[in-house]
């Protein structure tokens, strides 16, 4: 920076006008992002470390590492420059107009003071000027009464901002309303607004539709032949003979060699059928659904008029397969809260047309090792193996014949699961899964989960002594931790919502699952006088429901906010006690209450004799019901090293008083027994994935001291950052 140069501070817009507190939030951002200069950028908002990196190492004789700095790390001064205020203003002005604010002024002001700038933009809207009448102009009477008879679903309705993007919207979803009626070259330029008569800040609007200027009208199209290419490589474009299949709804498959697929496959995702009128949503669910087959790396679908009639269209869909078999693999990292270390290995494969119907076949196959710092004699302290089957049909499949072919149809899923768990010095367990469901979008933002039916087998391999007096000492995990047999259904509603104007963004998961019903009538009807015990196992009958909600805003392209809110309860009823271990609810570990162990917090303010008298033992706490909130600030450093402040707060408790006392239980003063942690975050993106290290610090212990206290540092001299339980992992925590 030389010395006559001044450095530009800050970039402030302040409105005048009587917007309310959204519109002007919302608004102010806008004309934030259409400034000609942007200010330094600065970490939490406070320091511009970037521009200090940048005039620390100066370019003459850099070392490597400092030319490094000083290039990709470091961010040069921003120079203010009086030119460009007059141009900020001229783009302000002009996206006000465009929003319909005509009579808006923009007055730029700047200040300088120690060579830095600070220019403040005001801006009084003035009125925002409405549409008051729609009239259409169009010659064409067949496109006249089309848009006069959908002119209910017009965006210009009287009092709608006069804002040029509405007017864009509003000629497109004319387009597309023509498209869907069989008009397949109309386009929005045909749709124009020619005059604007404007009294009292009302608008009349004046709508033409243009014809095609080679003819009178727009033509009215219908379906003609359609040739599919399953095999279509650009590189082999010049071969000229194939073979042909030529099927009802004037299919006509071309292939030169043997099809890889089956016709039917294709066939189920097909909307364009001889004959019918052309519409464009037939022709954009086509080319989605077979992209969604998985197994065409291209899809590309041209329709062009008839040689031989010149109101059909023919089609021709160029498929280009994508590698049928995958295999991949990745190695997970990760620490149980300080106690241990641990590593995993994941394999995968994938075949993406197994059965040569576009069905999916996919195998897993994980394992992982725990290395043990505590008082343990084994180094490994848990030892895991698990492998997964999946099969996925990309349809319906039903014991019954679907009469339509469904415009968002499901993919049926068979899975089957096997997991091993060794934890050394306390038990070895296995459990066997399967299950048959569904998977469907209701559309781009609603997805749908359901697994009719689901079997788990839950086995006790070996129980150790270290864990054997454990359950001795606590009935609750005693009942839960048996040989289970687990028949039930689930069902999971996901809602993905669109990242808004603001930066702001909501997710929500709700899982529902019921188990133990079906089992219950064979006991009921098929053996009124003994219990059901497939292979000997017991089986259990429960309720659980779980929400998800999470928040996310983004504030800009360097930072972000990120919330969860969790809460599930679960319970056991008739044929069984407890809710099974593995179906339990805990709390604490690398995704949860970071300032805990896994399974290491509660339930509710209930001291465990047993942990407290020896603390390497490995935590095992589960209960009913679940708690919790976390919040976390995210921000970048520099290059890929991100940061993030965060916040945990919750707890788990048991619905139904037991041997842990009323301690343990879901009261009306469960808010005592929330416990609080907060820390400090570094993460290392790499973009395909995330090493995340966390430093989390209790600050409210469910628990009460001596003298009644929650919080753990009485003072902000008691606080030590050693006190930290660092947590290693793969990906964000939510």
């Amino acid at each position: 920076m030389k010395k006559d140069e001044i450095l530009l501070n800050k970039n402030i817009i302040k409105l005048d006008s009587k917007l309310n507190i959204e519109k002007k939030r919302n608004l102010s951002y806008e004309l934030n992002t259409i400034t000609r200069q942007k200010t330094n950028r600065k970490l939490l908002g406070l320091f511009k470390t970037r521009l200090w990196l940048y005039n620390k190492t100066k370019q003459d004789s850099l070392k490597k590492f400092k030319k490094w700095i000083h290039n990709q790390v470091g961010e040069p001064p921003a120079i203010f420059r009086i030119e460009d205020i007059d141009e900020t203003r001229e783009s302000m002005h002009y996206y006000l107009n465009n929003k319909g604010y005509f009579n808006a002024k923009v007055t730029p002001k700047y200040d300088v003071k120690k060579k830095k700038a600070t220019v403040v933009y005001h801006i009084d809207t003035k009125e925002i000027y409405g549409v008051d009448s729609v009239n259409y102009q169009i010659e064409d009477p067949v496109i006249r009464t089309l848009v006069l008879n959908d002119a209910e679903e017009s965006y210009l309705k009287k009092g709608a901002p006069v804002d040029s993007k509405l007017f864009d919207r509003e000629k497109n979803r004319i387009s597309q309303s023509l498209r869907n009626q069989g008009f397949a070259y109309f386009y929005p330029n045909y749709v124009i607004y020619k005059s604007f008569d404007s009294t009292d800040l009302k608008v009349d609007v004046s709508t033409y539709v243009l014809n095609p200027t080679d003819t009178t009208r727009h033509q009215q199209y219908r379906i003609g032949d359609i040739y599919i290419y399953p095999g279509y490589y650009t590189a082999k474009s010049g071969i000229t003979s194939f073979d042909t299949l030529s099927l009802p709804g004037g299919y006509h498959f071309l292939y030169k060699e043997k099809m890889s697929i089956k016709s039917k496959a294709l066939l189920n995702a097909m909307f364009i059928e001889k004959g019918k009128l052309f519409k464009q949503n037939d022709f954009n669910d086509t080319k989605k659904r077979l992209s969604e087959l998985g197994i065409y790396k291209f899809v590309t679908m041209r329709y062009f008029i008839s040689k031989e009639d010149s109101t059909t269209l023919d089609f021709t869909i160029f498929l280009t397969p994508n590698k049928k078999q995958l295999l991949g693999y990745d190695i997970d990292l990760h620490t149980d809260n300080g106690a241990a270390l641990g590593t995993g290995l994941n394999v995968n494969y994938r075949n993406r047309n197994f059965l040569k119907g576009a069905e999916a076949f996919t195998v897993n196959l994980n394992g992982g090792v725990e290395y043990g710092f505590g008082s343990s004699n084994n180094l490994f302290q848990t030892i895991d193996f698990g492998a997964q089957f999946n099969l996925y049909f990309p349809k319906w499949v039903v014991p019954f014949k679907l009469k339509n072919n469904p415009r968002r149809p499901a993919v049926s899923r068979l899975t089957l699961d096997y997991n091993f768990l060794d934890r050394r010095d306390y038990y070895r367990y296995d459990v066997f899964s399967t299950s048959f469901g569904y998977e469907w979008k209701q559309n781009k933002h609603i997805k749908h989960i359901m697994n009719p039916l689901s079997l788990d087998f839950f086995r006790i391999l070996e129980i150790r002594s270290a864990f054997s007096s454990i359950l001795n000492s606590n009935l609750y995990i005693q009942n839960s931790f048996t040989n289970q047999f687990i028949l039930g259904s689930n069902y999971s509603f996901i809602y993905t919502g669109p990242v808004r104007k603001n930066g702001i963004s909501f997710y929500y998961r709700g899982n529902f699952e019921s188990a133990g019903n079906i089992a219950n009538s064979f006991d009921r009807i098929i053996k009124p006088n003994q219990t059901f015990q497939p292979f000997d196992f017991d089986y259990s009958q429960y309720i659980r429901l779980d929400n998800d909600f999470r928040y996310y805003q983004k504030f800009n392209r360097r930072s972000s906010l990120a919330g969860r809110l969790f809460m599930g309860v679960g319970t056991a009823y008739n044929n069984s006690t407890e809710v099974p271990y593995v179906k339990q609810y805990f709390s604490g570990g690398t995704t949860s209450m970071r300032g805990w162990r896994l399974r290491g917090l509660g339930p509710g303010s209930f001291v465990d004799s047993v942990l407290i008298n020896d603390p390497s033992t490995q935590p095992y706490q589960a209960g009913d019901f679940k708690l919790e909130a976390n919040m976390e600030y995210r921000f970048d450093i520099f290059s890929v090293l991100e940061g993030a402040f965060f916040v945990d707060a919750g707890n788990i408790w048991t619905i139904k008083l037991d041997d842990r006392g009323p301690d343990a239980v879901l009261s009306s003063n469960f808010f005592k027994q929330i416990a609080i942690d907060a820390g400090v975050g570094m993460r290392l993106d790499f973009s395909y994935f995330i090493i995340r290290l966390d430093f989390a610090y209790k600050l409210r212990n469910p628990i009460p001291d001596e003298n009644g206290n929650y919080s753990v540092y009485k003072k902000l001299s008691d606080f030590n950052p050693f006190d930290a339980r660092l947590n290693l992992a793969i990906g964000y925590p939510f």
